[in-house]
């Protein structure tokens, strides 16, 4: 993560917002990653008499060896997600109100948008906005903060 304030140190609000943004790199990826694989289902296979040249076997181990390349940079995102997600929960779970805890839940862990968080627990969404604002508030002076890396 990003080192934005002179003493070296994220706010809350930074680390959870590297968080979704995280999220929609994993998103990113898997998106490509299934249209590589549409791209390898959608190329010929040589039939029965055809003349076979070595560059269509040499384009196909490479579209392969891309394929492979991309399933592995989209589990490396997935496997950074998944840390900053654990930090992330233990970073909320100090939070002992259930309403702040589950505005900031449904918005860094499930990565909710801020209309369906308002849907799902039945409030308001300037209401929403106001418990994640005073939630974030109080988190930033958590000793907790000062033992996660962000």
């Amino acid at each position: 993560t990003r080192d934005l304030h002179l003493g070296g140190k994220m706010t809350v609000k930074e680390f959870l917002n590297d968080v979704r943004r995280q999220h929609s790199r994993v998103e990113a990826c898997k998106e490509r990653l299934k249209e590589i694989e549409m791209e390898v289902l959608s190329i010929k296979s040589p039939q029965l008499g055809d003349k076979i040249q070595s560059n269509s076997t040499r384009s196909l181990d490479e579209v392969v060896w891309r394929l492979e390349a991309k399933r592995a940079e989209t589990s490396r995102e997935f496997i950074k997600l998944m840390d900053l997600q654990d930090k992330a929960e233990a970073l909320i779970s100090y939070e002992k109100d259930h309403d702040r805890w589950a505005v900031l839940y449904r918005r860094y862990i499930i990565n909710q948008k801020w209309e369906e968080i308002a849907v799902q627990m039945h409030l308001d969404l300037r209401w929403i906005y106001r418990i994640h604002g005073s939630s974030l508030h109080d988190l930033e002076n958590t000793p907790l903060k000062a033992t996660i890396e962000m």
